[in-house]
This record gives C-alpha cells, structure tokens and sequence, in this order.
C-alpha cells in the first residue's frame, strides 16, 4: 500500500500537462470506448453496402427532379445581399483585432470561438445545406473585389494560372490548417496573426492569377466549402435561380 502511494505521489511530480483537441472542455464519452470504435467501424461498413445497392440501380436517361424557387430580385434582396457581405467582413476584421488587443483567454475572446466553432465548422455544416452560400460571402472575395476596383491587377492578375497546379495550392493550405487544428497550440493572438498570413497569401495569389482563378483553384475555404456544398441539397442554377433537388 505504501509501495503504491509513494509511486502515485511521485508520478504527480513527474506529470506534464497535455493539451487536448480542443480548448474546451474535454468531452468525455457517454460509453465504453470499445463500443464506440465497434459502432463507427460498422456505420462506415454499412455506409459502403447501402451504396452499392444504390450503384445497382440503373438510372437510365432520368433526369434529377428539381424545384426551382425562383431568383431573388428587387431592392429588398439587394440590402439583405450587401448587408451580409458587411457582416461577414466585419466579423472577420473583429475576431482578428479581438486577438490582437482582446482578452488572451481562449475561453472569453471571440475570435477562437468564432474562427473554430462558427466559421470552420458552421460553414461545412451550412454548405452541405446551401451549396452556394459562400461563393458570394467570402470575406476574402469580398475585400479583394473592393480593392479591385482602385487595381485592376486584382482582378485579372499578372500571370496566367498553371494547370499544373490544379488544387495543389488549396490543398497545401488544407494540410496545414489541420497541423494547427491538431496540434498548433493556437491562442488568441497567434490566431489573428495567422489569419492574417492567410489575407496576406489569399491578395498575393489574387495579384497573381486574379480574383475568379485564385477563388477558383487555389483557396482553402472557396474549395473546401464548394466541394462539400456539391451534395447540398439547396443550389443555385445557371440562371442564378434558387433550386431544390
């Protein structure tokens, strides 16, 4: 007995603190782990033979049903559309002086909140639902196309994209926004100073291959957040009209 409090006594002097994924509080399992690792394995097996039925399936010439909800116009449509744009602008611009100056606790400032919870991971939630919202909502489209109007450079760039390199840029940036999800232990501050990079990479590859092509190709978020959105059942069609499929 003795033997074993003085082991657990000294294994808390030794101990280091470990940093979990996330900077909250640890979420803690409603269930033994075995059962949760066996029920994940068997939904991904499952998820697998439900489509392979459905690849069975022989579809022929049918096309997709679709509703069309209509196109957005009028004056009305015009404020909610810009009055958006200034949201998403203005979000982004306070998160990034909130880390700057703010309160360097991850748990009261709104930056890590707002970056990691609602943007990061709201936004693959709602571009699963509504394909096309951030095609127009982009904060970073949004300021580039601003300061195209005083550069033209912006807007058609000064060399022509390579097809080489295809997703490669957005990918690379994929990569590295999941080292610094997983194991950059980011704060308040080291949060903006890294959005910051990214405004200074995003108008960098805009002064370079121009706005259309860089949001295209070569942003993390316009490909990420459009890839998911391809299964989404609300889009917007080659008219621009809202259509349910």
């Amino acid at each position: 007995m003795k033997r074993t409090t003085l082991t657990g006594f000294i294994g808390a002097l030794l101990a280091t603190p470990v940093e979990a994924h996330s900077f909250g509080q640890p979420y803690q399992l409603p269930m033994p782990y075995w059962m949760y690792i066996y029920g994940a394995m068997a939904a991904l097996a499952l998820s697998f033979v439900v489509l392979a039925f459905f690849l069975r399936e022989d579809t022929g010439d049918r096309q997709a049903r679709r509703l069309v909800l209509g196109k957005p116009n009028g004056p009305v449509a015009t404020w909610l559309h810009r009055g958006l744009q200034s949201v998403m602008v203005g979000s982004f611009a306070l998160a990034i002086i909130a880390g700057l100056i703010g309160n360097q606790d991850s748990y009261r400032n709104i930056n890590m909140t707002y970056f990691w919870i609602v943007f990061a991971l709201g936004g693959c939630y709602l571009s699963a639902l509504v394909g096309c919202w951030y095609e127009t909502l982009n904060p970073w489209r949004i300021v580039a196309e601003l300061l195209s109007r005083h550069c033209i450079t912006l807007r058609e760039g000064r060399f022509r994209y390579p097809e080489t390199l295809a997703y490669w840029p957005a990918l690379a940036q994929y990569l590295v926004f999941i080292i610094i999800e997983l194991f950059g232990d980011t704060r308040p501050f080291s949060l903006s100073l890294i959005l910051l990079c990214y405004t200074a990479l995003t108008l960098t590859g805009v002064y370079l291959f121009g706005i259309q092509r860089w949001f295209y190709s070569g942003d993390l978020f316009a490909v990420l957040f459009r890839l998911i959105g391809r299964m989404a059942p609300l889009q917007r069609d080659e008219q621009q009209r809202w259509v349910l499929q």
